[in-house]
C-alpha cells in the first residue's frame, strides 16, 4: 500500500489496519470510524496503545509526532503505556487540586457555619438555643472573616474577632469562641481544612486571653461607680422579673419599667406622666433628661404600659420620692432595692442594659444598630441618625415588644 496521506486516510472505507510507519497504524472499524494505534515491542513483549480518533485536531501529522515521542521513550527504557498511565494520574491529580481550590473559594467560613448550623440545629434543646448559636456568629464572626475560605482561618483571625469583646462582653465572647471552634471542627471532619483548630482554648488562645471565668469573677468585685457594671445573664432575667412581680413596692415597678425600656437609671427616675402617650405607645424624653443631651423617644411595649397603669398618679413624677412628691426618688433607690431587699448583691441596675444588648445579638434577627439605637446610643453619622429618628421607631417597637415577651415568658 502506498504511504498514507491525509487524503488517503479520509478515503479509507474497508475495515482493517493500515500502517503509516514507525509503529503507527490507522484502524478502520466496521462502522467506518477511524482511530490511531501505536504498536510496539517492549522487553520482548508486543503491545499496542490507542492514540485517539482520527480528526482535524488529531491529524496524521500530530499522530506521527506522538509516535516519535513514544519511540523516544522506548529508547530510554520507558514503557509508553506506563508513561500514559502516569500522565493520566497527573492529569487526574491536577483536576482534583483545581476542584479543591474551587471548593475552597466557595467554602467560606460563613457558608460552612450555616451548613454546620443546619446539620446540628435539630439536636439543640429548643429553637431559641439553635438561633442563639448562629446569631452570635452572624453578629461577631461573619463581619470579620465570614467571606474568607474556611481552610485559611487562622489564630490571627480569631484574635481579631474576639479581642474587641473579650473583656467587655466576656460571656458572649466565650460562647462565640466555642461556636467558632465547633464550626472549624466540622470543617475539618468534612475535609475542608486540616491542621490544628485556631479557636481551641488550651495551649492556644489561653496564651492570648485571660480566662473568661476569672474576668467574670473580677467584674463582680468591681465598684460599679468606677464604670464597670456586672450584668445578669439575660437567660436569668425572666426569672428575676417574675420575682419582681411579687414585690408590692414602687421601687419594684420602677425597676420593671427600667428593664422593659432599657433606659438609664437617672432617665427613668426623672420620668414624668406628661411625657407618656399611651395611645401612641411612646415615652418622649426631653434632651435635659438624656445623657446624650438629645431628645429621645422610647417605644413602649404592652408590658411597659401595664406597669405604668399599675402606678397611681400622685405626682407629676411617675416615681416620686415618698418624702417629697415634687421630686423623684433618689439615685440609689433601685440599686438598694436590688441588693438589700431582693438579695442580688452581684448585679447592678445598669447591667440589665447589657443583658438586653446580648439578648438582641444572640436571640434575635434585629440588627446591632437597631439594638444600640433602642438604648439611645448614637449610631452612624448625622444623616443616618436623622433617618433613624424618622424610620426606626416602628422597628424599635417590634424589638421592645419581643424583649417584653422574652422577659415575661409570653410565647405569643
Amino acid at each position: 500500500m502506498p504511504k498514507l496521506t491525509t487524503k488517503a486516510i479520509e478515503s479509507l472505507s474497508t475495515p482493517g489496519r493500515y500502517a503509516s510507519g514507525d509503529g503507527l497504524y490507522i484502524e478502520v472499524t466496521d462502522t467506518g470510524s477511524k482511530r490511531w494505534l501505536f504498536r510496539y515491542q517492549f522487553r520482548g513483549k508486543r503491545t499496542q496503545l490507542g492514540l485517539g480518533a482520527f480528526s482535524k485536531s488529531n491529524s496524521l501529522a500530530i499522530a506521527r509526532q506522538n509516535v516519535y515521542q513514544l519511540n523516544g521513550l522506548i529508547a530510554k527504557g520507558i514503557d509508553p503505556k506506563d508513561h500514559k498511565d502516569e500522565q493520566a494520574e497527573r492529569t487526574k491529580a491536577k483536576e482534583f487540586l483545581k476542584k479543591q481550590e474551587s471548593n475552597a473559594k466557595h467554602n467560606t467560613f460563613e457558608k460552612v457555619a450555616i451548613d454546620w448550623w443546619n446539620a446540628y440545629k435539630a439536636g439543640w434543646s429548643n429553637s431559641k438555643h439553635a438561633d442563639q448559636n448562629i446569631n452570635t456568629l452572624r453578629q461577631y464572626a461573619f463581619p470579620v472573616f465570614g467571606k474568607k475560605p474556611v481552610k485559611d482561618i487562622s489564630v490571627r483571625d480569631i484574635k481579631k474577632c474576639l479581642e474587641p469583646i473579650w473583656e467587655t462582653k466576656t460571656e458572649t465572647a466565650s460562647r462565640l469562641r466555642q461556636r467558632i471552634e465547633r464550626v472549624l471542627n466540622y470543617a475539618k471532619s468534612s475535609g475542608l481544612r486540616s491542621g490544628e483548630n485556631p479557636a481551641q482554648w488550651k495551649n492556644n488562645l489561653d496564651a492570648i486571653f485571660p480566662p473568661a471565668a476569672r474576668l467574670k469573677k473580677n467584674k463582680a468585685l468591681l465598684d460599679p461607680n468606677q464604670g464597670h457594671f456586672s450584668a445578669m445573664d439575660y437567660e436569668k432575667i425572666p426569672e428575676f422579673y417574675k420575682d419582681l412581680l411579687g414585690r408590692d413596692a414602687l421601687s419594684a415597678r420602677m425597676l420593671q419599667f427600667t428593664i422593659l425600656t432599657v433606659m438609664r437609671t437617672t432617665t427613668v427616675l426623672e420620668a414624668k406622666w406628661d411625657q407618656i402617650d399611651m395611645k401612641k405607645s411612646i415615652w418622649s424624653i426631653p434632651a435635659a433628661q438624656m445623657k446624650t443631651k438629645k431628645a429621645f423617644v422610647v417605644a413602649l411595649s404592652k408590658e411597659a404600659k401595664n406597669v405604668l397603669k399599675s402606678i397611681p398618679k400622685i405626682s407629676d413624677h411617675i416615681f416620686p420620692s415618698p418624702r417629697n412628691l415634687s421630686k423623684p426618688m433618689s439615685n440609689n433607690t433601685m440599686l438598694s432595692f436590688l441588693k438589700k431587699y431582693m438579695g442580688y448583691n452581684d448585679y447592678t441596675v445598669h447591667g440589665f442594659r447589657t443583658g438586653f444588648r446580648t439578648w438582641a445579638a444572640e436571640m434575635t434577627q434585629f440588627s446591632r444598630d437597631l439594638a444600640e439605637h433602642a438604648m439611645a446610643h448614637e449610631v452612624g453619622n448625622a444623616a443616618e441618625r436623622a433617618y433613624q429618628r424618622s424610620d426606626l421607631l416602628n422597628k424599635r417597637a417590634k424589638l421592645m415588644e419581643d424583649w417584653a415577651r422574652f422577659i415575661t415568658g409570653d410565647k405569643k
